[in-house]
């Protein structure tokens, strides 16, 4: 089992403590780097190692140190590594929790109503912080959400796409991953916070029948698709709907699927009326 020694900053006291950092498996790699599940004096921890140009604040980290809540990963402590070119490694260890969502929906796991009203209040509770703190997240996806159903947990993660909305600031159209793109950003239209409204009833919808509700090749044919099952909400869901007793549920979504972000509910709402669904 690999090993490496490091001098990390505790992100609660803000203080330097002298660490030994067990390897024990990758569990993820993309762009961003590698995600590895390692052990620090008996404790599993998630540790995200991504190449740090030295003209570039990350984002992550940034964010990851300003917020404190039950439904965002929470950073444990950071350290930079070593030096390559124009650059550094820097490591971030996160709470570590067992899986992520899109893995369970992959399991083909039938979430019952009672875990769709916890896992739909859970998420909407920290889309509803960072907005609060008017930060979008922009890129709520099954992936960026780690799941334990045992303990009925559920934390959004990845906040390298996270940004602070500010007035004219220039939008950027790639942001969020298609299946889950909101209509204005489809359309390079502004954006604002209500994208992430977008996106997490796109995900509450994939809980529900076990697949993307709008599966497209590109953002054309991703704004086709939702001009045409937006007017109505599609048969299969309504089905789903009636034979799972979650017919409430699905009317929420319907208040978040507004092609007019103006006209979607904000997150307070839409988390109230799920835990409003808890039996």
């Amino acid at each position: 089992m690999d090993s490496i020694k490091a001098s990390a900053v505790c992100a609660i006291t803000g203080g330097v403590k002298e660490i030994e950092i067990f390897k024990t498996r990758k569990i993820g790699q993309g762009s961003f780097g590698e995600v590895f599940h390692i052990e620090v004096a008996g404790v599993g921890y998630a540790m995200k190692m991504v190449f740090e140009r030295d003209d570039y604040i990350n984002r992550e980290l940034v964010m990851l140190q300003r917020f404190r809540h039950e439904s965002i990963v929470s950073l444990q402590w950071y350290f930079y590594g070593e030096r390559r070119g124009n650059g550094v490694f820097l490591n971030i260890g996160m709470e570590y929790i067992r899986q992520d969502l899109l893995a369970l929906i992959n399991q083909k796991y039938v979430f019952t109503r009672q875990e769709l009203a916890v896992y739909g209040s859970k998420l909407l509770d920290g889309v509803a912080y960072l907005h609060g703190l008017n930060v979008a997240h922009r890129d709520i996806k099954p992936s960026n959400l780690l799941i334990d159903e045992r303990l009925e947990v559920l934390k959004l993660c990845d906040l390298g796409s996270a940004k602070e909305m500010r007035p004219g600031d220039k939008s950027v159209t790639y942001i969020c991953s298609r299946n889950y793109r909101a209509p204005e950003v489809c359309s390079g239209a502004a954006y604002t916070t209500k994208l992430d409204i977008w996106s997490s009833a796109c995900v509450i919808a994939e809980m529900i029948i076990g697949g993307p509700l709008f599966r497209s090749s590109t953002s054309d044919v991703h704004l086709k698709n939702i001009l045409e099952k937006t007017p109505k909400i599609p048969d299969y869901l309504l089905r789903k709907a009636k034979e799972r007793n979650i017919t409430d549920m699905v009317n929420i979504l319907v208040d978040m699927f507004k092609i007019c972000p103006d006209k979607r509910i904000g997150a307070r709402e839409a988390r109230d009326r799920f835990r409003a669904c808890l039996e």
